[in-house]
């Protein structure tokens, strides 16, 4: 057996030089540990699955051959392939020339059991963490959906059957005596060498690894050609292993892949399409009959993503709008749509758009009934609203069905991120956003790939329909086709699209099931928090206040946006360098806090004042008329350089001390200005700020991760 041992070895430096990732050579025994660790399951599985497999040969083969023999004959179905192949199998002998012969028995036999272990190790090292499951549950399933045929449909091999030397002996003289040691004479019926080639090929081609496509394409196409030429397997046994190695990586890929485990997810299940039909069908016949009693001149449409077959399975908002004709009264629109919304819904509130409209819930569904005008251009709309029937009507007619998925795909992928959303409190994409955007690059991977690779803050624009339209300054630009003068896009935050660019690299380079489904961050021990921000040898300084009576997230988040930054600027303008500064909102207290994080939190009791030049007497009396007697002042002034300058005290040296003092005169925005001055804003140091409370905020800030690598 030197020759196989040198043969492995030879083909072991070769992966080694063009094939196993650089990464790998770098790895350490404890990584190794880790990656075995992650994938003890699977490794498992792959285990059990070569120890049945000899309990198989050595005990389970004989009883069901011998069963099979009384009802088959001892050939099994060998025959029969002979008949359907017109003896093509079987006539390859003829062809047969010592060259060949050597040249496809090494390939059968040490280029293929090089590839058997190498490739489940390979991607095992690689740890891209789907592909190596795909990659070891492959073998497995492809195993169990091959065994019945196995045990109780036998096909002795083609050489067997005509009686004809067996070509791995005369190259190798005794190899089959090991070879028929782990395997039987009859097991034909799916090829697994083919089987296993085509099952490489699929999960290679899934995989990033470039060099190694071409081998595993060849390998495909030389295993099938080796095995009818070698006179081992009939063209039914290589037909048959293609075909299981075809449901092998469907039933991987359902298994494995995070697109095939989030959609089976989120798709609405046939049952819920029902039960959701029948509500909104209930809803709009009730809404109907009001209109028709009431003698009203409108009529009802559905909008959003349950017309548009885009919504998710747990996010059921049925948008039902009245259109009313474009001459009637603004006044009336309203007055009508509420009081039908009233009326229908059981349990409803007012919201307000560019008018009033009345959202409540029916059944469990989560119903809006709003009003707007009947168009059919949008340059005729009198509302905002009015364009969003238009849009529906477009992505029904130019989204495919199977596009369906790849919107709902993009949707849970944003809402995994935190970036769904065109609401002011998220700056997000919109529904209606993330339908366009698949619209244009076709599948949810393409979009990834496009943002990650073209996409440049406040330099991208796309288009579906070609016409003039205006310039935006906005991170994205994607043109409404509906209404060219608009931007889709317009809510989207630049945070929020480096965010999507940077979890559409991360997502392209190794798929997870965590970008669409996060783990919960988990707060840090309080005592962590202490030691963590010690270490960053910075300041902190916070500022809370009772959170509005009434506001909502629309109107909140803008406001604590901007106080956040006016906070940054107050304290900037006073000597404090300002290292960033944010915000929390805690709901269940009722509370808003700013927290700035400052080079340092007190300031020297002294700092320099610089004056006018020297040479422009007027100013330079000026100068110091006003600060050679200030009690303020403990040098100066003095001339250097050609200016003049002053030493004096400063009023507020810690930034705890001007808040307290000065906090007022910031402008929090206008509900939370008007809360801060009405009902007091408690100023807090590091101190007080390391509360349970705020354990979540401080860890979301010093954990160094995305959210998709919690």
């Amino acid at each position: 057996m030197l020759w196989f041992l040198a043969g492995n070895l030879s083909l072991i430096a070769l992966a080694l030089i063009f094939i196993v990732p650089r990464k790998v050579m770098r790895y350490r025994l404890s990584d190794l540990w880790r990656i075995v660790a992650k994938y003890r399951f699977y490794i498992a599985l792959l285990l059990a699955i070569m120890a049945f497999h000899i309990f198989e040969v050595r005990v389970l083969d004989a009883p069901a051959s011998a069963l099979m023999s009384g009802i088959l004959g001892d050939d099994g179905l060998a025959p029969l392939f002979h008949y359907m192949e017109n003896g093509l199998a079987a006539s390859m002998s003829s062809y047969w020339s010592m060259p060949a012969v050597v040249f496809f028995v090494s390939f059968y036999f040490l280029f293929h059991l090089f590839l058997l272990w190498f490739i489940p190790l390979l991607f095992l090292l690689n740890n891209k963490t789907w592909h190596t499951r795909m990659a070891l549950l492959a073998y497995p399933v492809m195993y169990a959906m091959s065994l019945p045929f196995y045990l109780f449909l036998p096909v002795t091999n083609v050489y067997t059957y005509r009686g004809i030397p067996s070509p791995v002996e005369m190259v190798f003289p005794g190899v089959e005596k090991f070879y028929y040691s782990v395997t039987t004479v009859d097991n034909c019926f799916p090829s697994l060498h083919v089987g296993v080639a085509f099952v490489i090929l699929g999960i290679v081609l899934l995989s990033d690894n470039r060099r190694l496509k071409p081998i595993a394409i060849a390998y495909a196409i030389l295993m099938s050609v080796t095995v009818i030429f070698l006179s081992i397997h009939w063209v039914m046994d290589v037909l048959g292993g293609i075909a299981v190695a075809a449901a092998t990586l469907a039933i991987c890929y359902a298994l494995t892949n995070p697109k095939s485990r989030i959609l089976r997810m989120i798709r609405p299940t046939r049952r819920g399409e029902k039960l959701l039909r029948g509500v909104c069908a209930e809803v709009d016949g009730a809404v109907n009959a009001e209109i028709t009693a009431r003698g009203l001149p409108a009529k009802t449409v559905v909008v959003g993503s349950i017309a548009k077959k885009t919504h998710l399975r747990d996010s059921l908002d049925l948008d039902l709008f009245l259109q009313f004709p474009k001459e009637t009264p603004r006044e009336k629109l309203g007055e009508w749509g509420i009081d039908i919304g009233k009326t229908v819904l059981p349990a409803w509130e007012l919201r307000y758009a560019e008018h009033p409209y009345v959202a409540g819930s029916y059944k469990g569904l989560e119903v809006d009934i709003v009003p707007c005008y009947e168009i059919e251009h949008s340059m005729e709309r009198i509302s905002a609203v009015d364009r969003t029937p238009l849009h529906t009507h477009y992505v029904r007619t130019h989204l495919r069905k199977g596009q369906r998925d790849e919107v709902r795909l993009l949707k849970q992928f944003l809402k995994g991120i935190g970036a769904y959303g065109a609401e002011t409190s998220i700056g997000g994409f919109s529904g209606y956003l993330c339908e366009l955007l698949i619209l244009r690059y076709g599948s949810f991977d393409r979009l990834l790939a496009a943002a990650s690779l073209e996409w440049t803050a406040h330099s991208t624009t796309i288009k579906l329909v070609d016409g003039a339209s205006p310039d935006f300054d906005d991170p994205l630009t994607f043109i409404d086709p509906v209404d060219p003068n608009r931007n889709v896009a317009a809510a989207l935050s630049e945070y929020n699209f480096e965010l999507f660019r940077r979890a559409a690299a991360a997502y392209l380079t190794e798929p997870a099931l965590d970008f669409f489904l996060p783990k919960s961050l988990e707060p840090w021990p309080l005592e962590t928090i202490r030691d963590s921000l010690s270490e960053r040898g910075t300041g902190f300084v916070g500022a809370r206040m009772a959170k509005p009576e009434g506001i909502v997230s629309d109107t909140l988040y803008p406001q604590a946006r901007k106080g956040a930054r006016n906070l940054s600027t107050f304290l900037e303008n006073h000597g404090f360098e300002v290292a960033a500064c944010d915000f929390h909102v805690d709901d269940t207290r009722g509370e808003v806090t700013f927290v700035a994080e400052l080079a340092t939190a007190c300031l020297p009791e002294t700092k320099i004042h610089e004056g006018p030049p020297s040479k422009t007497k007027a100013h330079a009396e000026r100068f110091f008329a006003r600060w050679e007697n200030d009690p303020r002042t403990v040098g100066g002034p003095y001339e250097k350089g050609g200016r003049y300058y002053v030493e004096v005290m400063r009023e507020y040296p810690c930034a705890k001390g001007l808040l307290d003092n000065k906090g007022g005169e910031i402008n929090f925005g206008k509900n939370l200005r008007q809360e801060a001055r009405e009902r007091g804003l408690e100023i807090l140091d590091l101190q007080e700020l390391l509360e349970e409370r705020y354990a979540s905020f401080w860890t979301r800030i010093l954990e160094k991760k995305e959210v998709w690598e919690f």
